[in-house]
């Protein structure tokens, strides 16, 4: 189990971290720390590769520079929804048993904590009692399960059953829906902006 990182959130604005996430196995030349005033290389997202393999990696297993994203296919866009719901599944079916996740994430709606082509490592989640306002989680938002990587805006109780509202880190932030316990499986522990080493 990883250890959760500490984190301070913004008075009155529900999703906004000052300090949150940085990649701590690898060396410091190799990463670099991911606060708001880090510099940052974006985007990193190349097409995959016609086979590029369909694999989600157990965190810390590869170096993230090592992390390319198969869900990328410049201007096919039905082929990449196709692609990031195999990969939704598979994330989802590594985070319930209690697996770490790690993948190049994409899209900016998380910005400035991750951009679009970012590494996210995420932990299961086995406390959700423990889950605070400004907390990145991966879960099944409702209605509707659709799979997000965002921020907890709220945190409500409906006749007697804890519920979290979902959203991104836009101004004004645009709320998914909510969610149950059942429906989060993951945290975002760590980022890393390091580039991948094969975008070809």
């Amino acid at each position: 189990m990883l250890a959760r990182t500490s984190m301070e959130v913004y008075v009155g604005v529900a999703g906004k971290a000052k300090e949150l996430f940085r990649w701590t196995k690898y060396p410091p030349d190799m990463n670099r720390e991911s606060k708001y005033t880090g510099e940052r290389v974006r985007p990193w997202h190349a097409a995959a590769r016609e086979h590029a393999p369909h694999t989600i990696r157990e965190a810390y297993s590869v170096h993230p520079a090592d992390e390319t994203d198969w869900t990328v296919h410049h201007g096919d866009t039905a082929r990449e929804e196709r692609d990031r719901e195999v990969r939704n599944c598979m994330i989802k079916n590594l985070l319930t048993p209690g697996t770490s996740v790690q993948y190049r994430s994409t899209g900016n709606s998380l910005a400035p904590v991750v951009y679009s082509g970012d590494v996210t490592m995420w932990e299961p989640v086995t406390d959700h009692s423990e889950l605070v306002v400004g907390e990145i989680v991966w879960c099944s938002v409702q209605p509707g399960n659709r799979y997000y990587g965002h921020a907890i805006h709220k945190i409500g109780d409906w006749h007697g059953k804890p519920f979290w509202e979902i959203g991104n880190l836009k101004e004004p932030p645009n709320i998914n829906g909510w969610c149950y316990a059942e429906h989060i499986y993951g945290v975002l522990m760590e980022v890393s902006g390091v580039q991948p080493t094969n975008t070809t």
